[in-house]
């Protein structure tokens, strides 16, 4: 295929047959609430004050998703320390059992009932420990 003039194509086998053409697409990624600076300069143009209502909006976007998610993480510590607190009654609950057990010469029982909680308590340390390293691992592997 011969190139010719004024953007057309000449095929050897015959007459001109086909123009070229070019389209250029131009895309604009934006990360945020805010508009660019031109852009907030034209809606300004457009309509006197709007600037100062966008940042406005974003101003009270950002407030309001502070506010979540400081109750999220508030919630989430009382929910932490409520189930730490129900956890510990319930182990020294099995430990004073046990205690009981052993004192009434059930000494077999008695252990199994102090270790149990014990027990317990210590496989729930470890596997959340191993829980907070992953989580932790795993937010690191995303920066």
């Amino acid at each position: 295929m011969k190139r010719m003039s004024g953007g057309q194509s000449n095929n050897s086998d015959g007459p001109l047959n086909r123009t070229d053409m070019a389209f250029a697409r131009q895309v604009t990624l934006r990360a945020g609430p805010l508009p660019d600076a031109h852009e907030i300069a034209q809606y300004e143009a457009a309509l006197p004050g709007a600037a100062d209502r966008i940042f406005t909006m974003a101003e009270n976007q950002a407030a309001h998703r502070q506010t979540l998610e400081r109750r999220v993480i508030t919630w989430n510590l009382v929910g932490e320390r409520f189930g730490q607190l129900v956890g510990a009654a319930i182990a020294l609950f099995g430990i004073y059992i046990g205690r009981e057990l052993v004192l009434a010469g059930k000494d077999a029982q008695g252990m199994a009932a102090i270790l149990g909680p014990i027990g317990g308590m210590v496989w729930v340390f470890v596997i959340g420990k191993r829980k907070r390293d992953r989580n932790l691992q795993g937010k690191e592997k995303e920066r």
